[in-house]
């Protein structure tokens, strides 16, 4: 599923947040693991979308969003 190369480079990454040496098999679930969030993070995004969409609410939620840039 992941290249070995980038699993070296995760592995890499990640160790220096680690009390000890990370394996290849350490840098695959955090690689797998991060894989799943993102997946999560745009499946909540998506269906934020569709909840907005169907109350008709973009008006307030683009009204909120410039709330913060003032």
């Amino acid at each position: 599923m992941f290249d070995q190369g980038f699993l070296e480079r995760t592995r890499q990454q990640w160790e220096r947040f680690s009390p000890a040496p990370l394996t290849k098999q350490d840098a695959l679930e955090i690689a797998s693991n991060m894989a799943g969030l993102l997946k999560l993070l745009v499946k909540i995004n998506q269906r934020e979308k569709l909840l907005e969409d169907s109350n008709g609410s973009i008006g307030r939620k683009a009204s909120r969003d410039s709330e913060g840039c003032r």
